[in-house]
């Protein structure tokens, strides 16, 4: 494949639209808009928290949302729903079974967490009126250990942020939330499981065992959550004993009960056959999803940089030495561990003394100090990480995804590349491509391209590890390893103005072959 450079910023589309204009809509990031003279920057279009496109016309209260719920949203400075949490509260309020499918960004979280909590809201007062009904005065009798809501992640991480939400929820909503991983003393756990509990947050592997223990019962709880469900119910991903574990005494309790239990599927991406596979299990489910699944957000700058492979860390380093003036957060997806640790020792030798890393062979508490640096530390900047980070994890200040080692496959690129551009806001991908990485970045392109999702991407679309083997967390918190090889066809050939008119590439880049899309 022939790369040719290009402008990082391309020249304003929309008519009318003045090339100093141009430049103060892409002021997210100077560093690079600099780079070039303003005629050639770009107009992306804003869809941030004010921007009526990205949010849908109907209020919370018109979803027969509780005041309360309302008020703690108004709190996380949230005053309207997004698209798919507008299509997804009615569906889960009328106890339809639910698979949730978004793009990144879009709230999905909320789109379960908002109607979840709802419920629990009604359920108390219903029972508190039937309290009442008997002629019985004061508070209904509190139950100690017994959850009405059980929500399931993939990671101790993403259960502390999704956590987090809730219990900001909690604060005027007054319901009792309670968060169950590993890397927490058991002790503090047990504490915390044996008093009222409305909802239990947590990993499979850590909730399997509690309730095997009788840290907390089952016996009424109706609704289940599974967030990133398609990597929960993924075979290899080392979760499904401890999914049975945890769905197991659930389905058996409500089905002794008599009562029916709703199932709440949440995930960026669900691919065939594991669609099929997830109505078959828990039989008719409402698929919820919105117009853009299996894509980036449109809000995404998208760039490849042509590299060998002896030239990664000089392209590392110059594209994020473009917005180290801004100290823009920036995310840097590696491979394996031992690339991690090898970036972030790299960058540091080389005066990037702002770079912390995140991976699966770091101790949960080390992993968690990692986190809450990147977030709250104003001199933290950069978070070098393996794809632990790319699934669920909210960084709102990230405004710069890099992508070190190229992933294998197309649902991989979209996680990592969603971790910015989150609920419409401006976000730059850069993408290093040697020559193992074409075939699936060519691909890629051509989607992006062409509007078209990651289903209709090539079935052969993948790549070979440039070096080592890939990573992910599994059940257990532990890392799993993949050194599979796929050798792709090369991408097509042909002069540039046939490829799309590329034309020349920054002085910053210009060496290692910068090429943009369109």
């Amino acid at each position: 494949m022939r790369w040719m450079a290009v402008p990082l910023l391309r020249r304003a589309r929309h008519a009318g639209a003045t090339a100093r204009a141009a430049a103060s809509a892409y002021s997210a990031f100077p560093g690079v808009a600099s780079a070039l003279p303003v005629a050639s920057a770009r107009v992306l279009p804003r869809f941030n928290v004010s921007g009526r496109r990205f949010f849908a016309a109907q209020s919370f209260q018109q979803l027969g949302i509780d005041a309360r719920i309302i008020a703690g949203l108004a709190e996380m400075k949230i005053t309207a729903p997004t698209g798919i949490q507008e299509k997804s509260i009615p569906t889960v309020l009328s106890r339809h079974d639910v698979l949730c499918t978004a793009q990144t960004g879009t709230g999905k979280t909320l789109a379960y967490l908002v109607p979840v909590v709802e419920q629990l809201l009604r359920m108390e007062a219903a029972k508190q009126k039937a309290h009442e009904a008997r002629g019985k005065g004061g508070q209904a009798e509190i139950v100690v250990g017994r959850p009405r809501a059980l929500i399931l992640l993939p990671s101790r991480e993403l259960a502390v942020q999704v956590s987090a939400v809730a219990k900001q929820l909690a604060h005027s909503a007054k319901f009792a939330c309670c968060t169950v991983t590993s890397g927490e003393r058991k002790s503090i756990q047990q504490k915390n499981t044996a008093r009222r509990l409305d909802l239990v947050i947590g990993t499979p592997g850590r909730v399997a065992k509690c309730i095997s223990k009788g840290d907390f019962f089952v016996s009424r709880i109706d609704t289940v959550v599974v967030d990133e469900a398609d990597t929960l119910f993924d075979a290899k991903m080392g979760f499904r004993k401890e999914l049975d574990a945890v769905l197991g005494p659930i389905q058996a309790s409500a089905a002794k009960r008599n009562q029916p239990l709703q199932m709440i599927l949440a995930a960026a991406t669900i691919r065939p056959p594991l669609d099929q596979v997830l109505k078959k299990k828990f039989g008719e489910l409402r698929t919820v999803s919105d117009d853009k699944i299996h894509r980036t957000p449109t809000t995404i700058r998208e760039e490849f940089v042509r590299v060998m492979p002896e030239s990664k860390h000089s392209a590392l380093r110059e594209a994020l030495q473009l917005h180290k003036r801004r100290a823009a957060k920036t995310m840097v997806f590696c491979r394996n561990s031992a690339s991690v640790r090898s970036t972030e020792h790299m960058l540091r030798e080389h005066g990037f003394q702002d770079a912390v890393c995140l991976h699966g062979d770091m101790p949960p508490a080390r992993r968690h100090d990692a986190v809450n640096a990147f977030i709250e530390d104003a001199s933290v900047n950069i978070l070098v990480c393996t794809d632990l980070a790319a699934r669920g994890l909210d960084f709102a200040a990230v405004k710069h995804v890099i992508i070190f080692d190229f992933p294998k496959t197309a649902v991989d690129y979209v996680h990592r590349a969603g971790r910015t551009g989150r609920a419409g806001e401006l976000g730059l991908v850069t993408s290093l491509v040697t020559k193992h990485d074409l075939t699936l970045a060519t691909s890629i392109e051509n989607s992006k391209r062409h509007s078209s999702t990651i289903k209709e991407l090539r079935a052969e679309a993948s790549t070979s590890p440039s070096e080592g083997a890939d990573e992910s967390t599994t059940a257990d918190g532990s890392v799993q390893r993949s050194s599979r090889d796929t050798k792709g066809k090369k991408g097509p050939r042909g002069p540039p103005h046939k490829r799309g008119g590329y034309g020349y590439g920054t002085k910053k880049l210009q060496k290692h072959k910068l090429r943009t899309l369109r």
